[in-house]
């Protein structure tokens, strides 16, 4: 998922040369902050990248001294760490009470495992509440975008030297500067956000699939990463389904050239037919057309159009089925861009915001071979037991997950029952699970791409569906987790599969790993009440 957020992005390095320090946005006019810091006892909290070298001077020192020699109060300096990021003690810091400003530094190119700093400054910007928030950002950040819309106060210099930074102060101070203006106009550096008009590509019998497939295909490759590539057929089939399916466009005046991508779905959330979930599914935007809002219009016009539907009852910020990806990738540099248009991403809740993963594994690395039964019976469905597995994934997935009752049920349609795998203690169901392999012509091998993508040969599971508590039971769910994932490797390896993908699995990390999976792909599951 490729936002394009109305933004402020830095051009090349060689822009600013010989500049001081620029206002870029002030939407709260808190500069200077003389209006905010009364008296000695108010603080300044200064959130800083820590150093990629180390040094017995800390390269912030000349910021501290500019700032020390402004203002009478204290002003605390905290690293944001390569591995934590924004942690708690930024947190108490900012919000004590003396706390009157936060400024926060990024600069420099991110290292192997370090935050975001962008997301830092997310972070910091709904903790410090009605504190005032100033972004200090340096030149050599240019591949970074910031989301000037979003952020009240951003100031940008050329580098953290010493003239750099006492520019830097006078602005933040409202003190004259030494040093003569560069000449670059604050609206020559930004692109204001606008409203783009949005086209609607495709929907459900409005007929062939269009013309304009290339340039959404050119902007899946170019926006999304090497683990989500698809084939071009295998995306097409995918996004002109029948069934329920609205995808819009954004095009450049006079070319019709498409800039921008949204895809959307809706389906049944259970057997009830009545209540439907709308699928934010993925937004695309050109990287060379990024910052100009076109990302923000297709998400806002993409939201009204599914709320109006009637019987749509939730959102999903991902797709459920057919699957495009299942929800925001994990640990995105976009999150905090859906988080700020009212994206929940921290709810832990079933069915809120809780944190999916694909697996695969190659049968030659599956520990699960020698598992005992325990009591357990796994076999394929039969015909004559189909309406009683229906009758278990009804009861098990309401209200917890949306869409999974239609895929099991459509299995019935092309005579797919014995894709089903279900598992008994006596004769109650206690489980099940769908296996599927490429080619077979399947709503399961359709619905989900990625399989193909995890290696040559490997089958698929999906939709495990596990009996709620009950006292009854003699198995925990570990145990039925492990056996049925047993029973799902033997029944692809007598397809010929030589491997398993396992499609979004929650809370089973501990027990896929102790069979030798290893993680594919991983998700935030993010929905919003309607």
């Amino acid at each position: 998922m490729e936002p394009s957020p109305g933004a402020f992005s830095f051009g090349p390095r060689n822009e600013l040369a010989g500049s001081g320090a620029i206002l870029v946005r002030d939407s709260r006019a808190s500069i200077p902050l003389t209006k905010v810091l009364t008296g000695d006892s108010s603080w300044i909290v200064m959130l800083v990248p820590t150093p990629a070298t180390e040094s017995s001077i800390s390269p912030y020192q000349p910021l501290a001294e500019a700032i020390d020699k402004r203002h009478p109060g204290q002003t605390h300096f905290h690293y944001y760490t390569p591995k934590g990021g924004f942690t708690g003690v930024h947190t108490r810091f900012i919000k004590h009470p003396l706390c009157k400003v936060i400024i926060i530094i990024i600069q420099g190119a991110i290292l192997e495992g370090q935050k975001q700093p962008l997301g830092v400054a997310e972070t910091a910007l709904v903790a410090c509440g009605d504190r005032t928030h100033v972004i200090l950002a340096c030149d050599n950040i240019y591949q970074t975008q910031l989301d000037a819309s979003e952020f009240p106060t951003i100031i940008k210099i050329h580098s953290l030297s010493e003239l750099d930074v006492e520019a830097a102060a006078n602005l933040l101070f409202g003190q004259p500067s030494s040093r003569p203006s560069s000449g670059v106009q604050v609206q020559s550096l930004m692109i204001a956000p606008k409203v783009w008009p949005i086209e609607t590509i495709y929907q459900t019998g409005s007929g062939p699939p269009p013309s304009d497939f290339d340039a959404i295909y050119r902007l899946w490759i170019e926006c999304l990463p090497p683990t989500f590539a698809l084939p071009p057929d295998t995306l097409q089939c995918l996004l002109w389904r029948d069934g329920f399916a609205r995808h819009y466009v954004v095009r450049e005046e006079g070319t019709r050239q498409i800039l921008g991508f949204c895809a959307t779905y809706y389906t049944f959330a259970d057997s009830g037919g009545q209540r439907l979930v709308g699928c934010l599914s993925a937004i695309l935007v050109a990287p060379s057309c990024r910052n100009m809002g076109i990302g923000l219009s297709l998400h806002n016009h993409a939201l009204q159009a599914l709320r109006s539907l009637g019987g749509v009852y939730r959102l999903k910020l991902g797709s459920i089925f057919p699957r495009l990806l299942y929800g925001i990738p994990l640990n995105s540099p976009f999150e905090g861009w859906f988080r700020r248009r009212g994206w929940t991403m921290d709810d832990q809740r079933s069915g809120s915001s809780q944190i999916a993963s694909d697996w695969v594994i190659t049968f030659d690395q599956w520990q699960g071979v020698n598992i005992s039964p325990a009591g357990l019976v796994f076999r394929h469905c039969q015909p004559v037991e189909f309406n009683m597995a229906l009758d278990f994934v009804s009861q098990e997935t309401l209200g917890k997950n949306d869409g999974w009752y239609d895929e099991y049920a459509k299995l019935e349609e092309g005579q797919h029952v014995s894709d089903i795998i279900m598992g008994l203690e006596g004769n109650n169901t206690v489980a099940t699970a769908i296996v599927y392999t490429a080619g077979n012509s399947t709503c399961a091998a359709e619905d989900l791409p990625w399989m193909n993508n995890a290696g040559n040969d490997i089958g698929g599971h999906k939709l495990m569906i596990l009996k709620g508590d009950d006292p009854a039971m003699r198995n925990g769910r570990s145990s039925v987790v492990t056996r049925l994932l047993n029973a799902c490797a033997t029944a692809l390896v007598e397809r010929g599969a030589r491997g398993m993908f396992l499609d979004a699995m929650k809370d089973s990390g501990q027990t896929l790993r102790s069979l030798g999976f290893q993680e594919y792909a991983t998700y935030r599951d993010a929905w919003r009440e309607i």
